[in-house]
């Protein structure tokens, strides 16, 4: 009589459970590599937001001057200021590119450029459940605003621009990326989920500080609902912090 091999019920357990537990290493393994990547992408998404936004202030501070440039307040969309504004005027041909220069090689000021951070409308971030938390004056739980940047031509060349007094007026919301607000040459987003814009100024110096902060929102999530707490902690915190020197010759138009 032949006798047919088989696995004892002993045998058959332990497989069994060695399996599971091989099964059980790779399901916490690749759980833990997906974090890892959301993590990774987040902070990535967040610090390349904040290098464009550093990058397009640079490159209009640097065509314009300390005098002819003011600091000022953004909308409040939550329970405080959304971020501050920045404008100035700028030597910027819009339609050239060029820096122009009158006869005697003072700037011939352009534009009044203007960048403020906003909360956009029907734009908020999945799952923000706040009101908004406030710290200093300003809104720090929201981690979905975006930075503006318009360009306002008042006097038509070849007239000499004056700096605004007021920007009231041009501050909105956008719906998405669109803009209804009083007409200007242009109006863009150039970075998006920011936390906050502060700007001040060192007139000793004749300098802007300029502070840009975005919060690593996928890590975030993941331990408590986005408006409920501040993101001004260091584990969830990305900042880029510059001083500028806009040291272009400033003269007022004459009267």
């Amino acid at each position: 009589m032949v006798r047919k091999a088989g696995f004892t019920v002993l045998e058959t357990i332990v497989a069994v459970s060695m399996a599971s537990v091989m099964l059980l290493a790779t399901t916490l393994l690749l759980f833990n590599s997906a974090t890892t990547w959301r993590k990774v992408v987040g902070e990535q998404d967040a610090s390349g937001q904040l290098l464009k936004a550093e990058a397009w202030m640079r490159r209009d501070l640097n065509s314009a001057a300390f005098r002819a440039l003011t600091v000022g307040d953004s909308l409040s969309s939550l329970t405080g200021k959304d971020g501050d504004a920045v404008w100035f005027l700028s030597a910027i041909d819009p339609t050239t590119g060029e820096f122009v220069r009158n006869p005697d090689g003072t700037p011939h000021w352009q534009t009044n450029i203007l960048y403020y951070l906003v909360v956009p409308t029907g734009d908020n971030p999945t799952g923000f459940s706040g009101g908004g938390i406030q710290d200093s004056g300003y809104e720090v739980s929201h981690p979905g605003k975006v930075l503006v940047r318009k360009v306002i031509d008042n006097d038509p060349a070849p007239a000499t621009e004056t700096l605004l007094s007021d920007v009231s007026s041009y501050l909105e919301a956008p719906d998405g990326a669109t803009f209804s607000g009083p007409a200007s040459d242009s109006a863009s987003i150039v970075a998006r989920n920011l936390l906050s814009l502060r700007a001040g100024t060192n007139p000793d110096l004749e300098a802007v500080n300029i502070l840009l902060q975005a919060a690593k929102i996928e890590e975030q999530q993941l331990r408590f609902a986005l408006g409920s707490r501040s993101l001004l902690t260091p584990e969830f915190l990305l900042e880029r912090r510059f001083d500028m020197y806009p040291d272009n010759l400033y003269l007022p138009p004459s009267p």
